[in-house]
């Protein structure tokens, strides 16, 4: 009888030790939700699992947690965050209230549209994107679209290749038809195909126009240079590291192997086999032909693709003064 007594007293005793040892306690006025789930896991022993895009754990608290139980110390830490908890098997799994989420799916717009151009017609692959977000979709194959935004005053970008991009505000429409614009100034470019000029829409061959805003933007002393990374399809190399050597220009790659593999040059109308001599001052602009095109106008010569450079010319009635150089600076160094 005294054996089972004490043994009693002893159960009694570890129990106690362990409902104690259960008791949260958490004193910091300045601490992370991520730093009190942690406080928990080591007086517990619990691992805490969650997501941090449904909770936000670098939240700060003022937390004051005396004695209280593992429930009633979460319920605080989580009292302000749209989250829940469920505690199995040592293991505690925080994540988004699912109230919270069906509601805020109800409150999301869903916008249906139809994208046409100017004469009514339906187009396809149309991108439309809510402003300041990632959400976006595009146009199906029944030229419709269906996108989902959070209120009315959602902004919708719409962009499409060839005509002008549009800004549309959502309001209360739930429905949107939008008519784009054909991109008149892109479409009105004149380009140099060697024995025409055309409009860039009129134009089905594979033809690189390098113009002269983009032979500005950077320093250039050959004409080789102002294609180098401008067109696509062409690589400029420099075979040699002399400095000063020509630069070698291909078009689609390399196409003999024995012969030249230089591409033929047409400098206002005049065909030759190197621009070594022209200054990038004086390119108006440049049209590279990739294609059988070429071949149709040039015949045998174009195998290799051909250059087309318009130089710089006087217009009437416009008086033009233009000066630029390039200082090198070199210096010696001290003899140590």
């Amino acid at each position: 009888m005294l054996i089972y007594t004490w043994l009693t007293v002893l159960f009694l005793s570890c129990l106690n030790h362990v409902w104690a040892g259960s008791n949260i306690n958490i004193v910091n006025s300045n601490i992370t939700i991520r730093a009190a789930l942690y406080e928990i896991e080591k007086q517990t022993g619990y691992s805490v699992g969650f997501d941090e895009t449904d909770l936000n754990v670098n939240k700060k608290l003022s937390l004051v947690v005396r004695d209280l139980s593992l429930e009633d110390a979460l319920n605080q830490i989580l009292k302000d965050e749209k989250c829940t908890y469920s505690i199995k098997d040592k293991h505690i799994i925080i994540t988004k209230n699912k109230e919270n989420s069906e509601n805020n799916l109800q409150q999301d717009i869903i916008i249906q549209g139809k994208i046409v151009n100017d004469i009514g017609e339906a187009l396809f692959g149309v991108s439309i994107v809510v402003e300041g977000t990632t959400n976006g979709t595009m146009t199906d194959v029944n030229e419709a679209f269906t996108i989902h935004v959070k209120d009315e005053k959602s902004v919708l970008a719409i962009s499409y290749v060839g005509y002008n991009s549009q800004r549309i505000t959502v309001g209360k429409n739930t429905y949107i038809q939008v008519s784009l614009k054909e991109d008149n100034k892109l479409l009105e470019e004149i380009v140099v195909i060697g024995y025409n000029r055309v409009r860039k829409k009129d134009l089905t061959t594979a033809v690189a126009v390098v113009s002269t805003g983009d032979i500005n933007e950077r320093p250039i002393i050959s004409a080789a240079q102002a294609l180098q990374g401008r067109a696509a399809g062409v690589q400029v190399v420099q075979p040699s590291r002399q400095p000063g050597s020509d630069l070698s220009i291909r078009i689609r790659g390399a196409t003999s192997i024995q012969a030249s593999n230089e591409p033929l040059y047409v400098v206002d109308g005049l065909p030759t086999t190197t621009i070594s001599n022209l200054s990038a001052n004086d390119i108006e602009s440049m049209q590279v032909l990739k294609d059988a095109s070429s071949a149709a106008i040039y015949g045998a010569r174009a195998a290799n693709g051909v250059v087309l450079i318009t130089t710089k010319r006087g217009k009437a009635g416009v008086h033009t003064v233009s000066f630029s150089a390039y200082v090198v600076l070199a210096f010696q160094l001290p003899e140590w």
